[in-house]
């Protein structure tokens, strides 16, 4: 079997459809990115994001300054902050316990 152009039109469809189980299972959102191919390889990108991270209607959400919110990154998992300045791309935080301040990206803040 060789990759053409319809069978990789074919190969997502199948995917995203056996995929969907795994996503029920895990509770998350998985994506498959641009697919490259040849004649006998195809090269694609998988993403999976949990469904309590930045996607979806948790984009939207508005945040006021003073508000504690929590931060979708490993080195801030389980660690409270406090909104102190909202910049157009990154937001000044500040950590509840150890008032250590931080700069994030505002997709990565999550309602507390």
């Amino acid at each position: 079997m060789e990759f053409t152009r319809q069978n990789v039109k074919s190969f997502r469809h199948d995917f995203n459809n056996a995929i969907s189980e795994l996503e029920k299972q895990y509770q998350c959102k998985i994506s498959l990115g641009n697919i490259r191919f040849s004649n006998s390889e195809l090269r694609t990108k998988l993403t999976a994001n949990t469904l309590t991270g930045p996607i979806g209607s948790a984009k939207k959400q508005s945040f006021r300054i003073g508000e504690n919110v929590l931060v979708n990154h490993g080195r801030c998992l389980g660690r409270e902050f406090t909104i102190i300045k909202k910049n157009r791309v990154n937001w000044v935080l500040q950590d509840s316990q150890s008032l250590q301040r931080v700069k994030v990206s505002k997709s990565l803040i999550l309602k507390k």
